[in-house]
C-alpha cells in the first residue's frame, strides 16, 4: 500500500491544501516525494501530520492527542489520505 494523496484541513501551521503524491491518471504512486520550502513553511508539521494519520489507522504506540493539530478558531482539523 502506497500513498497517493495527502490532504489537509484545518491543521495548524498548514494551508488548506492538498498534495498529490503520484500521477492521477495511472494511479501509480511516485518512487520519491521531496518536501522543500523555507523554514517556517510547514514541512515538518506536514510530515508530523502524515505520521499521525497513519497512526489512527495502524497504531504502533498510546494516541497521541489531536488537539495540537487543530489551527487557531478552527474546531476540527483533518487528514484525508488516499492509498493504492
Amino acid at each position: 500500500m502506497r500513498l497517493l494523496r495527502a490532504t489537509f484541513l484545518g491543521v495548524r501551521g498548514l494551508p488548506d491544501l492538498t498534495c498529490q503524491l503520484g500521477d492521477q491518471a495511472t494511479s501509480a504512486p511516485f518512487d520519491v516525494v521531496v518536501v522543500t520550502g523555507p523554514a517556517a513553511s510547514g514541512k515538518t508539521r506536514l510530515l508530523e501530520a502524515l505520521i499521525a494519520a497513519k497512526e489512527v489507522l495502524a497504531p504502533s504506540g498510546p494516541p497521541a492527542s489531536g488537539a495540537p493539530f487543530v489551527r487557531a478558531g478552527e474546531r476540527h482539523a483533518k487528514v484525508e489520505l488516499t492509498f493504492v
